[in-house]
């Protein structure tokens, strides 16, 4: 079975994914996305929730790319010095439970929902009103976080200077996206 997904950017007319196996996710048009399932093997779906368990979700397709965003809206609303974040195709999340969102504008002026329980006030996942057929979900409430390859760290200009990153990933003062 081959499933195929059109995503668009500002960066790049348009991202077409074409998913052919568990472990395979072939890109084309994009020099910022890469895939992780090939670095570690990923059983699908992907689970995870919050901490309280009221908010469940499941991924079922291999994310899209891993990221370490460092800008302050991050920081005030993780309350840690970056948020580690998956891409994931929109139509491959699936959410049981109640959650809130709160909406913030980002630098690029579209509105960024960022959704949390109720309950216990677990960072979940992210949409950008901008990127309807992509969502941001937080790797650290993955059933299984060590899955996690983070491909860049963003918005540096604005990380602590007792925040000490990867040397390794490749950075970028602001969104690399614009």
């Amino acid at each position: 079975m081959t499933l195929y997904c059109l995503l668009k950017f500002s960066y790049v007319r348009s991202i077409v994914l074409r998913f052919t196996g568990k472990s395979s996710l072939q890109l084309q048009g994009s020099k910022y996305l890469s895939v992780q399932s090939k670095e570690k093997n990923m059983e699908l779906p992907i689970t995870g929730g919050c901490l309280c368990g009221a908010v469940r979700y499941e991924i079922s397709t291999p994310p899209i790319s891993g990221f370490n965003c460092h800008c302050r809206t991050c920081q005030k609303a993780i309350g840690a010095p970056y948020f580690a974040g998956l891409f994931v195709p929109a139509s491959a999340l699936t959410i049981t439970g109640n959650y809130k969102e709160y909406a913030t504008v980002a630098a690029s002026g579209n509105t960024v929902y960022r959704a949390f329980c109720p309950e216990c006030g677990t960072s979940l996942f992210g949409r950008n009103s901008t990127f309807t057929d992509i969502r941001t979900v937080a790797a650290a409430t993955l059933d299984d976080p060590g899955i996690f390859q983070p491909k860049k760290d963003i918005w540096v200009a604005d990380a602590q200077p007792w925040d000490t990153m990867n040397p390794d990933l490749p950075k970028f003062d602001g969104n690399p996206w614009h």
